[in-house]
């Protein structure tokens, strides 16, 4: 889980600030020019907050690993895709890592119906 504030994205591409993790990314730095007031931490940090009560509340969390499994499968296309050609080329092989996305989504769909079995008996 990445929590994070962002910017306003028709003004700038920018992901993170351009000071982020230099000498110039100071205290005062960032409460005179990115977040007078810290108001942007302050929503995070609350949010973050949230988060971590709820869960820490709960039997099982509420957290879906199929949805992991979509994203490992979508980024093995993509490299299929983009890369594919390439690799043969130089006789790499994105055989194991196909195999491994298989078992990650196989084990993925077990553990989800494993919660669901659990949860139905579950007083939450």
């Amino acid at each position: 889980m990445d929590l994070a504030y962002t910017y306003d994205r028709s003004k700038t591409s920018a992901r993170i600030y351009p000071t982020y993790h230099t000498a110039f990314d100071t205290f005062d730095y960032v409460d005179k020019f990115l977040d007078p007031g810290f108001s942007s931490h302050q929503a995070v940090a609350q949010t973050a907050g949230s988060v971590i009560l709820r869960l820490s509340d709960s039997f099982f969390l509420p957290l879906n690993v199929s949805d992991y499994s979509e994203t490992l499968r979508s980024f093995l296309q993509a490299a299929q895709q983009d890369l594919g050609a390439l690799l043969e080329q130089h006789s790499i092989s994105l055989g194991p890592l196909v195999t491994a996305v298989e078992k990650f989504d196989a084990e993925a769909a077990a553990l989800g119906e494993r919660i669901s079995t659990l949860q139905k008996g579950s007083p939450e």
